[in-house]
């Protein structure tokens, strides 16, 4: 048995030369298993790759951090009431994003390395799956030489030859191989089906816990603690601009600035069973109707427009917002150049009415865009 050992793994190791026989492949159920470890590993590397590009989005968040905050090193110190609160708005995102990105990015990379060993453990159990279906193909080779070995032996003793010694030696030294790769097929298939269904119930569970890791990270760890620290701090910077300092709120309270009390936070419905096949979900973050930039706009329904919408308008109309901070400054900007741009068509309207022939208006020449003469003043 030892002599027979010796040269299965003398054949394995050169790679067994003369053979061949077809590719054994593992029976159906050991299939079936392989391919859910495949999809665990496909799992793991998906959330590997998002962990990683998160990490590095963490890390981008706070160059830009520092950036903002080189140029506003840069900057003369002023007195304007503008460029205090954005500088305390600056302060704010500062606080929030280092306080909680480093922290975030830590927790992340723990949850890279458990990804991580779940990836080697499960390379691992498809390396027992190998060495059974090596198993096999050792047991399929013998068993099909001993098979010939003996057909060949009744061929000649139906003929009426006799078997040399060597020949049965031949048979009995391949009877020996035959009965050891049956034994490590039998090994190998008791280890490799034990480990696998340990694996597979361990990477269940590791997955899933890995992914809530993640998520929650992501969610809870990054948006609303960030938002949460950029708030207070939000709070705690227009509270230094007071004499008397107001009353602390309410534990866990957290009030948006002016610019984002009246903007629309309130997310869809949310459905467990489809809630990653809502149409919703492809659309963009920011979805802005697309305007006319010639169009005039209602004043009244200005205060409806999110701040994101404002300025787009703004913009659209040839306007600056430099300097312009809360949404009720927007909106008079907004204004005044309505009330402007509509003073101007009528003069211009007038003014043709009076230089056609017979008063008639000339139809083919239309006013100067509204608010031109504001380029000088906000540009």
């Amino acid at each position: 048995m030892q002599a027979a050992a010796s040269a299965l793994r003398s054949l394995r190791e050169k790679g067994a030369p003369g053979r061949d026989e077809p590719t054994v492949a593992l029976g159906w159920e050991d299939q079936e298993l392989h391919q859910r470890l495949l999809q665990d590993v496909v799992v793991c590397e998906g959330l590997t790759q998002f962990a990683k590009d998160f990490v590095r989005c963490l890390s981008g968040h706070l160059e830009l951090v520092d950036q903002l905050l080189a140029v506003l090193r840069a900057m003369d110190g002023g007195l304007e009431a503008a460029q205090r609160e954005a500088e305390a708005q600056v302060w704010a995102l500062a606080t929030g994003v280092k306080a909680t990105a480093p922290r975030v990015a830590t927790e992340v990379k723990r949850q890279m390395t458990q990804l991580q060993h779940i990836r080697s453990s499960t390379e691992k159990v498809f390396d027992l799956l190998e060495q059974k279906r090596s198993a096999l193909q050792e047991r399929e080779h013998y068993r099909l030489k001993v098979d010939s070995l003996r057909k060949e032996f009744t061929e000649r003793e139906r003929q009426g030859k006799g078997n040399s010694r060597e020949q049965l030696h031949k048979l009995s030294r391949n009877q020996e191989k035959l009965a050891y790769a049956e034994a490590e097929l039998s090994d190998a298939a008791s280890l490799s089906g034990k480990r696998t269904q340990e694996q597979l119930q361990g990477n269940r569970r590791a997955l899933l816990g890995a992914l809530h890791g993640l998520a929650q990270g992501a969610c809870c760890g990054w948006l609303v603690s960030a938002g949460a620290v950029v708030c207070r701090a939000l709070q705690t910077a227009s509270a230094a601009e007071e004499p008397e300092p107001p009353e602390p709120g309410p534990p866990g309270v957290m009030v948006l600035p002016q610019s984002l009390a009246q903007e629309d936070l309130e997310p869809p419905r949310f459905d467990p069973e489809f809630a990653f096949k809502e149409s919703e979900f492809s659309r963009e973050i920011f979805e802005v109707e697309p305007v006319e930039s010639s169009a005039v706009f209602d004043s009244d329904s200005l205060t409806q427009l999110s701040v994101r919408q404002l300025r787009k308008r703004i913009r659209e109309r040839g306007l600056s917002d430099n300097g312009l901070v809360e949404k009720s400054e927007l909106v008079d900007l907004l204004r005044r150049t309505e009330f402007t741009g509509r003073a101007e068509g009528t003069e211009h309207a007038e003014a043709e009415t009076s230089e056609s022939p017979g008063g008639a208006t000339n139809a083919s020449c239309s006013p100067e865009r509204p608010g031109d003469d504001l380029l000088a003043t906000f540009g």
